[in-house]
């Protein structure tokens, strides 16, 4: 019984030590933060897609050229979701803070499409297919490591902070999605009244799907946010962030990104 009290007790120091301090430092606070992330890739083109693939794509898509006019639209999202707790690295300045963390980004959307109506370019064919649109779009997780170094400033009831951060990330479980569509000019099937030869023409829908290679992602970014205490304890914020980086995979040479984020932040303040 004695050595049972003795064991709960220890716990129980270590515990609170725990709670109150984190290498070295007294911690100010733990939080969680829902984002909604750009990650703007520059060069998201057909040949990324293409290097991205851990398969090869059908012979007619790997042979079709992508000119950047044919691109119709490009989309990066990122939702993802930060665990943190905030520590005080010098405890004679409490409105210094840092802050360290892991986020999880679930279902990253990159995504580019091309059209080939509008330009000199449609018409452009492998055997006898006449592409008319292709779609490139990824879906894949991220988890990353997060730490940023920011002052606080209490104007009224207001807590402003600002300051800069890192955070080095990896993409996992990556599935890719190839859809579009192409015509087929088929031979003539006969003549009009005018002596013109008429052709019967179909519209054929396609898709493809392929796993990706896993991605190596790290990015630097300044960050601000406001917050209001609740019940002296409970604070709520929004946060925002802006930042560049780089995206790196096997077959694929760095890619420059760019990062807007912005959300909602919970935190737990300790005495």
């Amino acid at each position: 019984m004695k050595k049972n009290f003795l064991l709960i007790a220890a716990l129980a120091i270590c515990t609170t030590s725990f709670a109150q301090n984190f290498l070295g430092m007294k911690i100010k606070k733990f939080g969680v933060t829902m984002s909604h992330d750009e990650d703007r890739v520059k060069g998201l083109d057909a040949a990324y897609f293409t290097n991205l693939s851990k398969t090869p794509f059908k012979a007619d898509i790997a042979a079709h050229e992508f000119p950047e006019n044919t691109i119709t639209s490009m989309t990066c999202e990122n939702p993802a979701v930060r665990l943190d707790i905030t520590v005080l690295p010098f405890t004679a300045r409490p409105n210094l803070q840092l802050n360290m963390g892991t986020s999880l980004m679930v279902n990253r959307i990159d995504a580019t499409g091309y059209g080939f109506w509008d330009n000199d370019y449609y018409g452009a064919s492998y055997g006898d297919r006449n592409y008319s649109d292709i779609e490139f779009s990824s879906y894949s997780n991220e988890v990353a490591l997060d730490a940023s170094m920011v002052w606080h400033q209490k104007l009224a009831f207001l807590h402003f902070y600002g300051g800069a951060g890192s955070n080095l990330g990896y993409t996992f479980a990556g599935n890719m999605n190839v859809n579009g569509s192409y015509t087929t000019d088929e031979s003539m099937v006969g003549v009009g009244v005018d002596g013109v030869s008429v052709e019967n023409m179909e519209t054929v829908y396609f898709q493809e799907n392929h796993n990706m290679k896993n991605s190596l992602h790290q990015r630097v970014f300044l960050q601000g946010g406001v917050s209001i205490i609740f019940l002296k304890r409970l604070e709520l914020g929004f946060e925002a962030r802006r930042g560049v980086g780089y995206r790196y995979n096997t077959g694929n040479p760095a890619k420059f990104t760019n990062l807007l984020s912005a959300g909602f932040n919970l935190r737990w303040n300790l005495k």
